[in-house]
């Protein structure tokens, strides 16, 4: 199986995207639609990464996922990551898309990690 981590604030989002009703998480529809690509193509299952205590987020558009990473307070992405793929076992490759390199460099197996910045 095939896993894509995804972080939603500052990946599908920018500083750019329009907020004309001031949301807490506002999804650019323009990159979700790329994601939601980029997801099909590869047949990934999509885990959203938690945002403060909402799961999934209010957010302004509904983003396909599958899975959430494990609520882990005071620990760190890759953290939640291993944590994850642990109870997991048939995955066999894994991306990691996110605006923030939270200790990921000791990932199991060298995933594929998208670092996105906000413009």
């Amino acid at each position: 199986m095939r896993a894509i981590f995804l972080d939603i604030d500052g990946v599908l989002n920018s500083s750019k995207t329009a907020n004309p009703r001031d949301l807490p998480y506002i999804v650019d529809r323009r990159l979700l639609c790329t994601f939601r690509k980029l997801a099909a193509r590869t047949r990934a299952k999509v885990v959203l990464f938690r945002i403060g205590a909402t799961t999934p987020p209010a957010c302004s558009a509904p983003i396909p996922y599958a899975d959430v990473v494990p609520d882990l307070p005071m620990r760190s992405r890759g953290d939640e990551i291993r944590a994850w793929l642990k109870k997991h076992s048939d995955v066999n490759r894994y991306a990691v898309i996110d605006d923030d390199d939270d200790q990921l460099d000791d990932l199991p197996a060298k995933p594929s990690r998208f670092l996105t910045q906000h413009y």
